[in-house]
């Protein structure tokens, strides 16, 4: 076991004798980075597991981190401001993990990557909390790994229930060391999300040795993670902490002070995700751009789309049962090293591993907005491009085990590929109808006008016909027509006159750019309401320029 130079952990001493007994909470604070204050914590070692706040240099992965089980206080569970669950495909869920299939799913054991830290092999998890609110502070209060056999299939109901236990090994439990089912002390791991602010970061880091499996086949064998959050709930001076002297783990005494770990601890309105990251062996590439123009093809000076979410499933049989392997990958930011060869790769790029190259099986790969939970929710954009031609957001690629790897496609940035999506981002154009009152031209100080016919000239005639698009302005003249895609590129919107007005602003129209993205405001339109003028033609019979009883002329 390595010797740790950073841990700070203390105990409630509830009956003052100075011993830590049955009942009383051990506390380890890893809410720091290593080269904070010496006096705080950033590591811990509990019942043979590591835990760090810093990524160590041995750490596994190239960027591409795999989801595998997303937790969130939804007001019911196992209380307010507590978290539990475990990861698992099988539904319903028994506590309060996120439904989505991208983000909690099994896990096969192979795909866990495994790091050597002084000498031993770990098997590494890694930890994403999110507190959204203004409290920062989180404790995990229980973190249990089990394994099963594939055969067993997906796990499902409480971690108490025979059908979860008959299922199950236990391998690790942060409160039970020898594993007889006797918890050996109550531990707790205190973090602090402001340390690294933002999903899809780790703020934690978990290390497991593999002697802890047995030497099962990581091909045939599940990992399930269960996890607690938010039991800590407050710490203060009614807690009677008391700082633990274990040199040995640089947890000294003298440095510790128990108010430093004073505050609330409880889940709040975001959630907790548990990871992998991938060590990758075979994969596959692509991009995904914004097709400026919507014609489908990946133009000069068109670009990659930076975070949006690639989500991938396959299934393959392993012993004689039908597993499917899935997750969620994200286009690069021009900042993530996502192949693994040390250079970051161009905006838009992404990686789909390949865990298994001895079997055939079909890769349905989808695209997704950022922050959509949906594979295919593309939030307001459109599929102009697909590798396989469909152009409806989904790529189906067929792995063949006798595959020259060589031969596999990887995205070239520029050039539209088998594994590329193009997108264009639908806009919108508006203006307003205005009563020109001065007939100048101009809208200062003029009143819109409702209830005017607008409309997209599809036919390019000039003039309203059956096909084109109308919309009618409201009482203050405004008006809209809303998620445009390219094919209104260069078309012209119009008004229709109303009878006994005359045009003074826009008269010829306003040519649609039809540009990804990009609305078009201020397409107004004036018009001035014409007038008459009249009088009579007297004779003033009396000559005094009154017309009173006078004729017309």
């Amino acid at each position: 076991m390595p010797i740790l130079i950073d841990q700070s952990s203390f105990w409630t001493d509830l009956d003052n004798d100075g011993e830590i007994d049955e009942g009383e909470v051990v506390y380890y604070d890893l809410r720091h980075n290593e080269d904070d204050d010496a006096t705080t914590g950033s590591q811990a070692e509990i019942n043979g597991a590591l835990f760090f706040t810093d990524q160590p240099d041995s750490s596994a992965g190239t960027g591409l981190i795999q989801a595998f089980v997303r937790v969130q206080d939804g007001g019911g569970g196992p209380g307010d401001g507590l978290e539990a669950g475990y990861n698992t495909s099988a539904r319903p869920l028994a506590y309060e993990e996120n439904t989505s299939p991208s983000f909690t799913k099994s896990l096969l054991l192979n795909q866990v990557p495994i790091v050597t830290i002084d000498g031993v092999d770990y098997y590494e998890f890694r930890l994403d909390i999110n507190q959204l609110n203004s409290g920062e502070l989180l404790s995990l209060d229980a973190l249990k790994l089990y394994t099963s056999d594939v055969g067993a299939g997906d796990l499902t109901g409480l971690i108490t229930d025979a059908s979860f236990t008959n299922a199950t090994t236990l391998v690790y439990d942060l409160d039970d060391a020898d594993l007889d089912g006797n918890p050996d002390t109550n531990n707790s791991i205190l973090l602090d999300y402001s340390l690294q602010a933002g999903s899809g970061k780790s703020d934690m880091f978990f290390y497991v040795p593999v002697s802890n499996f047995g030497g099962v086949n990581p091909d045939e064998t599940y990992v399930t993670l269960y996890s607690e959050f938010g039991y800590a709930g407050v710490l203060d001076a009614d807690d009677n902490l008391v700082a633990i002297d274990d040199p040995t783990a640089a947890d000294d005494v003298t440095d510790a002070n128990p108010t430093s770990i004073y505050g609330t601890y409880s889940a709040n309105d975001g959630f907790e995700e548990w990871s992998v990251s991938k060590e990758l062996g075979l994969f596959v590439s692509g991009f995904k751009w914004e097709d400026s123009d919507g014609d489908g093809v990946w133009d000069v000076g068109e670009n990659g789309l930076a975070d949006w979410q690639i989500s991938y499933e396959y299934t393959v049989k392993i012993k004689g049962v039908d597993v499917v392997i899935s997750g969620v990958v994200e286009t690069s930011d021009g900042t993530d090293d996502l192949n693994g060869d040390g250079v970051p790769d161009p905006i838009g790029y992404y990686v789909i591993p390949l865990d298994f190259t001895n079997k055939n099986y079909t890769v349905t790969i989808t695209e997704s907005a950022p922050g959509t939970l949906t594979p295919g929710d593309l939030g307001g954009w459109i599929n102009t491009y697909d590798g396989d031609g469909g152009s409806d957001g989904v790529i189906l690629f067929q792995y063949n085990k006798n595959t020259d790897p060589e031969s596999l496609p990887q995205g070239l940035s520029g050039t539209a590929g088998a594994l590329d999506f193009g997108n264009f981002e639908l806009f919108d154009i508006s203006g307003t109808k205005y009563t020109d009152t001065n007939g100048d031209g101009q809208t200062a100080g003029d009143s819109g006008l409702g209830g005017v016919t607008i409309f997209i000239d599809k036919d390019g005639s000039g003039t309203l016909t059956a096909g084109d698009e109308t919309t009618t302005t409201a009482a203050n003249g405004t008006w809209s027509f809303t998620n445009l895609d390219a094919s209104y590129a260069g078309l012209k919107v119009y008004e229709v006159l109303p009878n006994g007005y005359v045009q003074t602003l826009g008269q010829a129209g306003y040519t649609i750019t039809g540009t990804s993205g990009t609305d078009q405001t201020g397409l107004n339109f004036a018009n001035f309401e014409l007038f008459d003028i009249s009088g009579t033609k007297y004779t003033d019979t009396n000559g005094d320029g009154q017309t009173a009883g006078d004729s017309g002329l």
